[in-house]
């Protein structure tokens, strides 16, 4: 890209120098020509004639002009005051039969531009050094040679960084799908290793049929964690071929977060633990049940999200909450609304995340700790659920000592 750029760089200077070049000359040439056409006139005047051509020579501004007069007889007087370099009879005849149009002829060792014309049976001729054009025409293409390197240059370094930055999110995005396809191969390899294992020694030896209930427990419950990182994974391309948020009608945020949570109720209780629901007026006996004496923004924020995306943001959420709570702990799952957002809290009394890995942890198959049980995927889904519903996710330290994940959404109208 960087070099195409200099080559087009190049070509175009190439034509625009010698447009200028043109340009430049042209007008240098015809600014001599109306120049020694002027002393001419001025010359050939009845009047004036020596004072014409003392002015012409002593203009500072410009090159000395120069006029001769040449006899029939071949004799050449100069007319301007000395030094006036030596014009030959034959070279004076010639610019005088030239016409209007000036010619191009060497005069004192020099290149001169000389103009003739015939008065009576002379000829007089006006001439001047050609180095007013030879010189800035020598000037200017030194200049544009000098300038030449230093635009190529700048052009080059200038395409080289817009195409490192232009490929940059290319270069980033096949990084990550390596990564992701390096990640899902090994996730998928272990369940399925597991898997192989279990049928491969199940076929190899004789078994009692208690043993044989265990194998196939064990194929079981691979085979359902294959599935659902499979299922996670479809999701997930899924919503990165969304081009927009997927459309929905206006609904209650807290009784389907409530009835969601309370789904993982009996989870929690079988290791100990203890579900709690801060969701303003849902009662702790009926999730589903409002607070009539509650103030109807309070009970349910509505927001333009559709309900089987909330329900499976809360069902990775609490899931996620609940495996990293342990036996014994706590999860507490809430509602509400303020600053014209309505916002989803889960809160666990686990190990909580770091905030060096609280971004880290966005990305797909990307764990910040070891408990088991789960591939990585939870809050990438969590994520781009979130995002591509014009929501924000936030992960912060709880109160209870684990992490807090919050989602939050614009609130709609009702």
């Amino acid at each position: 890209m960087a070099l195409g750029a200099a080559a087009i760089s190049l070509v175009f200077y190439l034509l625009t120098a010698v447009a200028a070049d043109l340009i430049v000359l042209h007008r240098l040439e015809a600014h001599l020509d109306a120049r020694l056409s002027e002393t001419m006139a001025a010359l050939l005047s009845p009047v004036g004639r020596r004072q014409a051509a003392l002015a012409a020579t002593a203009d500072p501004d410009d090159a000395p002009i120069f006029a001769w007069r040449v006899s029939a007889a071949g004799t050449v007087t100069a007319l301007s005051p000395p030094p006036v370099p030596a014009l030959s009879a034959g070279v004076a005849r010639s610019a005088a039969q030239q016409g209007t149009a000036p010619i191009s002829s060497t005069v004192g060792g020099r290149t001169f531009l000389l103009l003739g014309r015939p008065l009576g049976g002379d000829e007089v001729v006006v001439g001047t050094s050609a180095a007013e054009v030879a010189t800035p025409r020598g000037t200017l293409l030194a200049a544009e040679g000098a300038l030449l390197p230093v635009v190529l240059i700048a052009v080059f370094l200038v395409a080289e960084l817009i195409g490192l930055r232009a490929a940059m999110p290319l270069e980033r995005s096949r990084r990550e799908r390596l990564d992701f396809t390096a990640d899902a191969s090994h996730e998928l390899r272990t369940p399925l290793s597991v898997i192989e294992a279990e049928v491969g020694l199940a076929l190899a030896v004789d078994r009692d049929a208690e043993q044989y209930r265990r194998a196939l427990e064990r194929v079981a419950g691979e085979s359902a964690r294959l599935r659902g990182i499979v299922d996670d994974l479809l999701w997930l391309a899924r919503a990165d071929a969304l081009p927009d948020a997927p459309l929905a009608e206006p609904v209650a945020l807290g009784p389907i977060v409530a009835a969601c949570a309370r789904r993982f109720d009996p989870v929690l209780r079988r290791n100990g633990g203890t579900l709690e629901l801060a969701i303003a007026g849902l009662a702790d006996d009926d999730a589903a049940t409002p607070d009539d004496d509650a103030p109807t923004a309070e009970i349910d924020p509505v927001v333009r999200v559709p309900p089987e995306w909330i329900d499976r943001l809360v069902s990775v959420l609490v899931d996620n909450a609940c495996r990293y709570a342990g036996a014994g702990g706590t999860v507490e799952v809430g509602v509400g609304s303020a600053a014209g957002r309505a916002w989803l809290r889960v809160e666990d009394s686990g190990p909580g995340i770091s905030p060096d890995q609280r971004e880290a942890v966005r990305r797909r198959f990307h764990r910040s700790s070891q408990v088991p049980g789960g591939a990585g995927l939870g809050l990438a889904i969590a994520d781009t659920m979130v995002r591509v519903t014009q929501g924000r996710l936030t992960i912060r330290r709880s109160p209870l000592g684990g992490a807090e994940v919050e989602a939050s959404w614009p609130l709609a109208p009702r």
